[in-house]
């Protein structure tokens, strides 16, 4: 089932103000496809998310699941008349009901046949790998399992969609990653459409087929993890994914066929010549720099080797280094121009002068943000 929503719009009063909290959005997540709304705390993304569900009456725009128009400004159909799952950040289980019970109960309120109920129940209590627990109580289960149980009950009465709130976020780090796998798996399992809100990067990455970044209630960008972390266009999207260089340029010298522009770029009292790629000339009018700390590579230390000619080299020095397990995060000074530069292993020294290289296709130009 797709889920098409056009130009949504939610607002809220506050006192003498109205807030908008979503702010004209437009996607559509398709059949079968895990579509992540991934952004800071307060961008929208979990008021987007109840819009879909019908838990807000929405300011503008439209809301279709399935080609059939559920939310205008001025009709909504019911959320019970969706046919959308809900996992919710909190579990949601009823706590005076056992894992079995929480699953009838949504069977029961869906009309789903009497005769069938148990046998769903265990079907979906296999599907979570929870076959044992059906007669424990909430209070009896750790986090995983209630998160599970709360999965398991939304897709017992098999909903075309499914929307899933953070549902990850009141796990520790162990267990988030162990159950972003199993939540994968069974995802993939069911093959149902699902839309999945997170402000964590990783998680997003993970088990999106699509990803939307969400800012102050406005589309950021959208796309598959590896454009969005490869492609950023803002900086406010290169930093949100992961860590960035981001420098303030000016471009002069510009080949638009071939999407290269020789720029100035500068911090406090220095300025150095960056090579650097674009895809949209718009791009060129007041440009920052976007460079992950991957592609700032070290070349040979300055005292008495030689680099080969780059148009990208400079030479600076390690001013901090900062182990973090799997790789070392080196600062590195050219000036007044302080690069981050990611390394697999402790090579470098703090104090050591060494050159840096980056590739013209790695060093790309993006709007600046107002």
């Amino acid at each position: 089932m797709t889920i098409t929503v056009e130009n949504l719009t939610k607002k809220y009063s506050s006192g003498q103000e109205e807030v908008v909290a979503v702010d004209d959005v437009s996607f559509e997540a398709t059949q079968g496809e895990l579509f992540t709304l991934l952004g800071p705390s307060g961008c929208g993304k979990t008021t987007t998310l109840r819009c879909l569900a019908g838990l807000e009456q929405i300011n503008g725009g439209t809301i279709s699941i399935g080609g059939e128009t559920v939310a205008t400004p001025k009709q909504s159909t019911k959320p019970e008349h969706r046919d959308i799952g809900l996992v919710f950040q909190s579990y949601a289980l009823w706590p005076h009901m056992t894992a079995r019970e929480n699953i009838l109960y949504a069977l029961k309120a869906r009309d789903w046949p009497k005769n069938d109920r148990e046998n769903r129940i265990e079907e979906v209590l296999e599907l979570v790998g929870l076959p044992e627990i059906g007669g424990r109580y909430p209070s009896e289960l750790s986090g995983g399992q209630q998160q599970r149980i709360s999965f398991a009950r939304a897709v017992s009465y098999e909903p075309s969609v499914l929307l899933m709130d953070e549902p990850l976020s009141n796990l520790d780090f162990k267990q988030r990653r162990r159950m972003r796998r199993l939540l994968l798996e069974m995802l993939q399992e069911v093959g149902i459409t699902t839309v999945y809100v997170t402000h964590d990067q990783e998680e997003a990455f993970e088990i999106s087929d699509e990803t939307l970044v969400l800012n102050t209630g406005q589309k950021a960008q959208q796309g598959t993890p590896q454009e969005l972390y490869k492609n950023p266009t803002s900086p406010f999207v290169a930093d949100f994914l992961g860590e960035a260089n981001l420098f303030d340029a000016t471009a002069r010298d510009v080949d638009a066929a071939a999407g290269v522009a020789q720029c100035e770029v500068r911090s406090g009292g220095t300025t150095i010549e960056m090579e650097c790629s674009f895809q949209d000339e718009s791009v060129l009018k007041d440009p920052i720099v976007v460079i992950r700390p991957e592609d700032v590579r070290p070349g040979a230390y300055t005292d008495g080797a030689t680099v080969a000619d780059e148009r990208n080299r400079w030479d600076g020095t390690v001013s901090h280094q900062f182990y973090r397990g799997s790789f070392t995060q080196n600062i590195i000074d050219v000036g007044e121009i302080r690069f981050k530069c990611k390394t697999d292993k402790p090579v470098l020294d703090e104090g050591q002068d060494v050159s840096i290289v980056v590739e013209p296709s790695d060093a790309k130009l993006v709007h600046d943000e107002v």
